[in-house]
Protein backbone atom coordinates (compact mmCIF):
# COMPACT_ATOMS: atom_id res chain seq x y z
CA UNK A 1 0.00 0.00 0.00
CA UNK A 2 2.66 2.56 1.06
CA UNK A 3 5.16 1.20 -1.47
CA UNK A 4 2.92 2.00 -4.44
CA UNK A 5 0.75 4.71 -2.91
CA UNK A 6 -2.51 2.78 -3.16
CA UNK A 7 -5.13 4.57 -1.07
CA UNK A 8 -2.40 6.48 0.80
CA UNK A 9 0.50 8.72 -0.11
CA UNK A 10 3.56 6.83 -1.32
CA UNK A 11 5.91 6.46 1.66
CA UNK A 12 8.99 4.26 1.17
CA UNK A 13 10.08 4.59 4.80
CA UNK A 14 6.74 3.36 6.12
CA UNK A 15 6.62 0.64 3.46
CA UNK A 16 10.08 -0.55 4.45
CA UNK A 17 9.15 -0.69 8.12
CA UNK A 18 5.98 -2.72 7.50
CA UNK A 19 7.52 -4.99 4.88
CA UNK A 20 10.53 -5.71 7.10
CA UNK A 21 8.23 -6.92 9.90
CA UNK A 22 6.18 -9.07 7.55
CA UNK A 23 9.30 -10.44 5.85
CA UNK A 24 10.81 -11.45 9.17
CA UNK A 25 7.58 -13.35 9.92
CA UNK A 26 8.12 -15.41 6.74
CA UNK A 27 5.88 -13.71 4.17
CA UNK A 28 7.55 -14.46 0.82
CA UNK A 29 5.91 -11.51 -0.97
CA UNK A 30 7.18 -9.12 1.70
CA UNK A 31 10.62 -10.76 1.54
CA UNK A 32 10.65 -10.08 -2.19
CA UNK A 33 9.51 -6.46 -1.83
CA UNK A 34 11.94 -5.56 0.97
CA UNK A 35 14.72 -7.35 -0.92
CA UNK A 36 13.97 -5.17 -3.96
CA UNK A 37 13.97 -2.08 -1.76
CA UNK A 38 17.42 -2.95 -0.38
CA UNK A 39 18.78 -3.86 -3.81
CA UNK A 40 17.64 -0.56 -5.32
CA UNK A 41 17.86 1.76 -2.30
CA UNK A 42 14.15 2.66 -2.09
CA UNK A 43 13.28 3.87 1.42
CA UNK A 44 16.38 2.18 2.84
CA UNK A 45 20.09 2.49 2.21
CA UNK A 46 21.12 0.36 -0.75
CA UNK A 47 22.47 -2.84 0.76
CA UNK A 48 23.07 -5.91 -1.40
CA UNK A 49 23.72 -8.08 1.64
CA UNK A 50 20.26 -7.30 3.01
CA UNK A 51 18.71 -7.84 -0.43
CA UNK A 52 20.48 -11.20 -0.55
CA UNK A 53 19.19 -12.08 2.90
CA UNK A 54 15.55 -11.49 2.01
CA UNK A 55 15.75 -12.96 -1.49
CA UNK A 56 17.31 -16.07 0.05
CA UNK A 57 14.56 -16.46 2.64
CA UNK A 58 11.92 -16.26 -0.08
CA UNK A 59 13.74 -18.47 -2.58
CA UNK A 60 14.17 -21.18 0.07
CA UNK A 61 10.36 -21.31 0.19
CA UNK A 62 10.28 -21.88 -3.56
CA UNK A 63 9.29 -18.37 -4.65
CA UNK A 64 10.44 -18.20 -8.28
CA UNK A 65 10.69 -14.39 -8.45
CA UNK A 66 13.43 -14.33 -5.85
CA UNK A 67 15.24 -17.18 -7.56
CA UNK A 68 15.40 -14.82 -10.55
CA UNK A 69 16.58 -12.02 -8.23
CA UNK A 70 19.36 -14.27 -6.91
CA UNK A 71 20.30 -15.17 -10.48
CA UNK A 72 20.68 -11.50 -11.35
CA UNK A 73 22.79 -10.79 -8.24
CA UNK A 74 25.15 -13.59 -9.29
CA UNK A 75 25.11 -12.53 -12.95
CA UNK A 76 25.96 -8.92 -12.10
CA UNK A 77 28.20 -9.57 -9.10
CA UNK A 78 26.04 -7.42 -6.81
CA UNK A 79 27.03 -8.29 -3.25
CA UNK A 80 28.21 -11.72 -4.37
CA UNK A 81 31.02 -13.01 -6.52
CA UNK A 82 30.01 -12.96 -10.19
CA UNK A 83 29.10 -16.54 -11.10
CA UNK A 84 27.36 -17.37 -14.38
CA UNK A 85 26.91 -21.01 -13.43
CA UNK A 86 24.99 -20.19 -10.26
CA UNK A 87 23.05 -17.47 -12.09
CA UNK A 88 21.95 -20.04 -14.67
CA UNK A 89 21.14 -22.57 -11.92
CA UNK A 90 18.79 -20.08 -10.24
CA UNK A 91 17.11 -19.24 -13.54
CA UNK A 92 16.50 -22.94 -14.13
CA UNK A 93 15.15 -23.35 -10.59
CA UNK A 94 12.78 -20.43 -11.15
CA UNK A 95 11.58 -21.96 -14.39
CA UNK A 96 10.96 -25.30 -12.65
CA UNK A 97 9.11 -23.54 -9.81
CA UNK A 98 6.64 -21.70 -12.07
CA UNK A 99 6.97 -22.36 -15.79
CA UNK A 100 3.94 -20.31 -16.80
CA UNK A 101 4.96 -17.09 -15.02
CA UNK A 102 8.61 -17.59 -15.96
CA UNK A 103 7.62 -17.71 -19.65
CA UNK A 104 5.63 -14.48 -19.25
CA UNK A 105 8.64 -12.71 -17.72
CA UNK A 106 11.16 -14.02 -20.25
CA UNK A 107 9.65 -12.80 -23.50
CA UNK A 108 12.13 -12.61 -26.41
CA UNK A 109 12.55 -8.82 -26.12
CA UNK A 110 12.74 -8.58 -22.31
CA UNK A 111 15.77 -7.47 -20.30
CA UNK A 112 15.58 -10.77 -18.43
CA UNK A 113 15.78 -12.75 -21.66
CA UNK A 114 18.83 -10.74 -22.73
CA UNK A 115 20.45 -11.40 -19.34
CA UNK A 116 19.68 -15.11 -19.66
CA UNK A 117 21.38 -15.23 -23.08
CA UNK A 118 24.44 -13.43 -21.68
CA UNK A 119 24.63 -15.92 -18.80
CA UNK A 120 24.33 -18.96 -21.08
CA UNK A 121 27.04 -17.63 -23.42
CA UNK A 122 29.46 -17.57 -20.48
CA UNK A 123 28.98 -21.29 -19.76
CA UNK A 124 30.32 -24.53 -21.15
CA UNK A 125 28.01 -27.40 -22.08
CA UNK A 126 29.20 -29.26 -18.96
CA UNK A 127 28.35 -26.32 -16.70
CA UNK A 128 24.87 -26.08 -18.23
CA UNK A 129 24.30 -29.81 -17.78
CA UNK A 130 25.46 -29.66 -14.13
CA UNK A 131 23.27 -26.62 -13.39
CA UNK A 132 20.27 -28.27 -15.02
CA UNK A 133 20.76 -31.31 -12.77
CA UNK A 134 20.97 -29.18 -9.63
CA UNK A 135 17.83 -27.27 -10.59
CA UNK A 136 15.91 -30.44 -11.45
CA UNK A 137 16.67 -31.98 -8.06
CA UNK A 138 16.12 -28.91 -5.86
CA UNK A 139 12.97 -28.68 -3.73
CA UNK A 140 11.72 -25.90 -1.40
CA UNK A 141 13.33 -26.14 2.01
CA UNK A 142 16.59 -27.59 0.68
CA UNK A 143 19.79 -25.53 0.97
CA UNK A 144 20.20 -23.10 -1.90
CA UNK A 145 23.13 -23.71 -4.27
CA UNK A 146 26.22 -21.61 -3.59
CA UNK A 147 24.76 -19.51 -0.81
CA UNK A 148 26.23 -21.40 2.15
CA UNK A 149 29.71 -20.14 1.26
CA UNK A 150 28.85 -16.97 -0.64
CA UNK A 151 26.74 -15.41 2.13
CA UNK A 152 29.77 -15.61 4.39
CA UNK A 153 31.72 -13.63 1.79
CA UNK A 154 28.95 -11.11 1.06
CA UNK A 155 29.74 -7.76 2.62
CA UNK A 156 27.70 -7.15 5.76
CA UNK A 157 25.63 -10.33 5.47
CA UNK A 158 24.12 -11.59 8.69
CA UNK A 159 21.48 -14.21 9.27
Amino acid sequence: MYLRGRGVSKDYLQAAKLLQKSAELGNEGAQNEIGDMYENGFGVAQDYAQALKFYTLSAKQGYYVDMISLAMLYADGKGLPRDASLAYTYLQMAQQANREQFAKMFTPDSKLSAAQKRIIQALTAEQIKAADAVAANWKPGMPLPGLETDTKRAVGFSK
